[in-house]
């Protein structure tokens, strides 16, 4: 990779004694940035954040569930082409995800450990991607630094890759694309179209079409702005082409050989354009869904993105060409996910994540001609300060909600006023002389808060998280002809805990024939269900009953009332002389 050029920038009016003692400041920044030790530590203060305690946290019962259990089912049945969850085909996405969490589960034996460094792995790829193509818009390792710093502590990045979900397999390799065709139309390097054919290949192998047509969309926005179209050499288009086809018509043949073509236009066509024009597969939302989604899911950062974007409008015209081309591309890459899952039938809120490198580049170039002014913009000041106005709602709302969860307060009573003091402290920067240093402050206290999660956090929510005990108890009890179900509470992760196939229940006439089954059977369901058994006069036992939260909104919402109030029973139809005697824990 050739070293970025020196780029045009614009800057705020200087004052006269300023610019060669705020250039020194900044070189002295980029050699200290630029050691192999900084940067070693650096990288691996980031790479705590996702490989500490990954497996830790019990599954989630969300979509996690699917993405560890399908790929177990794929080893325990000796395929590689036909994925099945709870033994039953589950022919939704392309199996590359899969088979990369089969590789981990034979070198580290089946775990959600195993599954999860998968994911963590695509995450901090992401990250030295977004480093690179920072640096390479900028040249300068400090805002090369800023934007990874800034992706890696973003709510929904962190939270996505902490989860077993292979949406950030689908982020990587979007991310790696469009960098790749920067490179390409920007140096007319012929292999970097050839590597970016090669992330498109992997990335509809990884998550379907979708990974195809963000990056072509947003290429195809960008090359309409510049008015050209770049001309590759015969044998590099057809090297890409070849490479496409290498990664993806294996695949493709192998299912046209082994499934039906109903099969493959439900895998190909209804999981993809089917999720975007049906309005069966999720909740209804409206077009202007992702707007409170972004805010809140990039936070606080979203505050100086909003506020960026006014400025750049504002100083639009006194910005080179090259630093208006450059911006261009980052908007278009920010505006094209929105726009997309937009206009999208099916909306969940993890979608426009492929938008989040993009604004945090953005950033990142923003911070760079900042930090070059002698002093800052009047709204500098004012954004900041929101920025840590924010930080000390979520410090008190921590520590409201810590106290509630915590066994343990010793990391708390510490981390709560650190946190506390670096609001502050940035609040008191932002306007005096230091407002350079008050930039870098919200990206240490959201490292503190990411950190405190990691280690005290998690961990602590385990004890409200119970379906793996319950499912051990259901194992040490079951025969392999018993019948285990869950009820009116989507509880999939139950099927990677038992090894087994569960019935999924929802309806009273189903729970209520489950239960006369002559079979012995066992059950998971809301304590408050119960009553569905007793109104139907069906004999039962609980054999156990756990505090239970759930990842859904409704139930953080009112977190505390659905620790206690709610918690998950184990049932079963055997009376209570035939069945061992379990102590009912509180």
């Amino acid at each position: 990779m050739t070293r970025p050029e020196q780029v045009a920038v614009w800057r705020p009016v200087r004052t006269a004694a300023g610019p060669a003692q705020v250039e020194r400041h900044i070189v002295h920044i980029e050699d200290i940035l630029g050691r192999k030790s900084v940067a070693l530590a650096l990288a691996a203060l980031l790479a705590a954040l996702y490989l500490v305690h990954a497996g830790t946290s019990s599954i989630w019962d969300s979509n996690e569930a699917f993405y560890v259990e399908t790929p177990r089912e794929m080893m325990e049945n000796n395929t590689s082409l036909y994925p099945t969850f709870n033994y039953k085909p589950r022919l939704n996405k392309p199996p590359l995800a899969y088979w990369l969490v089969i590789i981990a589960y034979r070198l580290m034996g089946v775990s959600v450990w195993s599954q999860r460094l998968v994911i963590a792995f695509f995450a901090l790829a992401t990250l030295v991607v977004v480093w690179r193509l920072a640096f390479q818009l900028t040249a300068s390792r400090a805002a090369a630094w800023a934007a990874a710093g800034i992706i890696a502590l973003t709510p929904r990045f962190f939270i996505m890759g902490r989860r077993s979900l292979i949406d950030m397999v689908l982020l990587f390799f979007v991310t790696a694309a469009i960098y790749y065709f920067h490179r390409f139309v920007g140096d007319r390097r012929p292999l970097d179209l050839v590597w970016m054919s090669a992330c498109l290949g992997l990335g509809f192998m990884g998550k379907g079409p979708v990974a195809i047509a963000l990056p072509a969309l947003v290429g195809a926005a960008y090359l309409a702005w510049r008015r050209e179209l770049p001309r590759p050499p015969v044998w590099a288009a057809g090297l890409a082409v070849g490479v496409f086809a290498a990664l993806v018509l294996p695949w493709f043949i192998g299912l046209i050989r082994m499934m039906s073509l109903d099969s493959i236009y439900n895998l190909l066509v209804v999981e993809s354009v089917g999720r975007f024009t049906v309005e069966d597969f999720g909740p209804q939302r409206g077009p202007f869904y992702y707007l409170p989604i972004f805010l809140a899911d990039f936070a606080p950062w979203s505050l100086l993105f909003v506020a960026g974007v006014v400025v750049w409008r504002r100083h639009w015209p006194e910005l080179a060409n090259q630093d208006k081309s450059r911006l261009v591309l980052l908007l278009i890459w920010f505006a094209v996910p929105i726009l997309f899952f937009s206009l999208s039938k099916n909306k969940q809120e993890y979608y426009i994540l492929p938008a989040y490198p993009a604004a945090a580049i953005a950033l990142a170039w923003l911070g760079r001609r900042l930090a070059g002014a002698a002093r800052p913009p009047a709204w500098v000041p004012w954004v900041l300060r929101g920025v840590f106005l924010l930080g000390l709602g979520i410090v008190v709302l921590s520590y409201v909600v810590g106290r509630q969860i915590l066994d343990r307060h010793l990391l708390l009573t510490i981390t709560l006023p650190v946190m506390a003091g670096l609001m502050a402290l940035g609040w008191i920067w932002a306007g005096g002389r230091r407002w350079r240093a008050a930039l870098a402050l919200p990206i240490a206290g959201m490292y503190v808060a990411c950190l405190f999660l990691v280690y005290e956090v998690i961990p602590a929510l385990e004890k409200y998280r119970q379906v793996p005990q319950l499912a051990g108890m259901i194992n040490e009890r079951a025969r392999p002809d018993d019948y285990v179900a869950y009820f009116a509470t989507a509880l999939p992760s139950l099927c990677y805990y038992t090894r087994r196939p569960v019935l999924e229940l929802f309806y009273d006439g189903e729970i209520h024939n489950f239960f006369r089954r002559p079979e012995t059977i066992y059950c998971l369901m809301r304590k408050e269900h119960l009553a569905v058994l007793d109104r139907a006069g069906i004999s039962y036992q609980v054999l156990a009953e756990r505090p239970y939260l759930s990842l859904r909104a409704r139930d953080l919402g009112n977190m505390i009332p659905a620790m206690y109030t709610n918690p998950l029973c184990l049932v079963t139809n055997q009376p209570p002389e035939s069945a061992p005697s379990t102590p009912v824990l509180p």
